[in-house]
């Protein structure tokens, strides 16, 4: 085993993994979100009693494309400035150890 150090990340490559990692995430807590509430919505809209509604419509796509983009922006946004913040720090400390294996 080897010890290397991470002194710099891309910014750019970053940013894109942790954007579509949070979304991943989004895509979860939206069925999650959608599992709690959609009884509640079905009640309220009276698709209970076989009337289908606009409103439960709309809150399904919502919930299932809305929130997975939403989290996808802010994982973008934010894993671009954690990315930028670690290459700041990294040149003041000397960066993250790691063990690699071959």
């Amino acid at each position: 085993m080897t010890m290397v150090k991470i002194k710099k990340v891309g910014i750019l490559s970053f940013a894109k993994i942790n954007a579509l990692v949070m979304a991943a995430m989004g895509l979860i807590v939206a069925v999650i979100y959608l599992l709690i509430f959609l009884p509640f919505l079905m009640l309220a809209s009276g698709a209970a009693k076989g009337v289908i509604s606009i409103g439960l419509g709309v809150a399904i796509p919502i919930a299932l494309i809305g929130i997975p983009v939403f989290y996808g922006i802010i994982g973008f946004i934010f894993g671009a400035l954690g990315a930028w913040l670690y290459n700041i720090i990294a040149g003041w400390i000397g960066g993250l150890e790691m063990n690699l294996e071959k």
